[in-house]
């Protein structure tokens, strides 16, 4: 299984909603959200937690900072995680700089290391602007790959659900449905 932090997102469901309809696309997920725990299918290949305050992470995964910082002591310990962040959160940009972790940044700019380069209804380009190192250690050179998504949905959480398939190994040949 691989596993999704979702950190801060309780105020704000569209992250979590996201992530978890991409995650069930691909394989399925076993959700806790803060509030219940539910399974999109019978087995699932994805583990979602959102949290509200964290003191340490031991495991690996992908680490999303929502726009809601969640409470974090300032020396926490990220262990095998890739955070995952909206360049616009100077919290959650500062947060990290500290952590002296890769960072994935998302966002409509250029400067980013995944950002929206073409959108043309459900259809959208989204650009890897730089190489990545997957969880299962595959390095993913700068590419674009199609994402296909049903709804008008905000562009950090479409970013966010892209980056969770694409660092879990998700093969993206035939691009993302979100």
């Amino acid at each position: 299984m691989k596993n999704v932090i979702i950190c801060g997102d309780h105020s704000d469901r569209i992250l979590t909603k996201t992530i978890v309809s991409a995650c069930a696309n691909y394989g399925g997920a076993l959700v806790l959200d803060g509030t219940r725990i539910f399974e999109t299918s019978a087995s699932s290949e994805f583990v979602i937690l959102g949290v509200n305050s964290l003191s340490g992470i031991s495991c690996g995964g992908v680490f999303v900072m929502g726009e809601a910082l969640c409470q974090l002591p300032p020396e926490i310990s990220l262990g095998g995680v890739i955070p995952v962040v909206d360049t616009d959160n100077t919290d959650a940009l500062a947060f990290l700089r500290g952590s002296r972790k890769p960072v994935v940044g998302c966002s409509m700019s250029g400067r980013d290391t995944v950002n929206l380069t073409c959108v043309s209804g459900s259809k959208k380009l989204v650009g890897v602007q730089r190489s990545i190192t997957t969880l299962g250690g595959k390095v993913i050179e700068p590419c674009e790959i199609c994402l296909y998504t049903d709804n008008d949905l905000p562009v950090f959480p479409v970013l966010a659900a892209f980056c969770v398939l694409l660092l879990s190994d998700v093969p993206f040949e035939n691009g993302y449905r979100i």
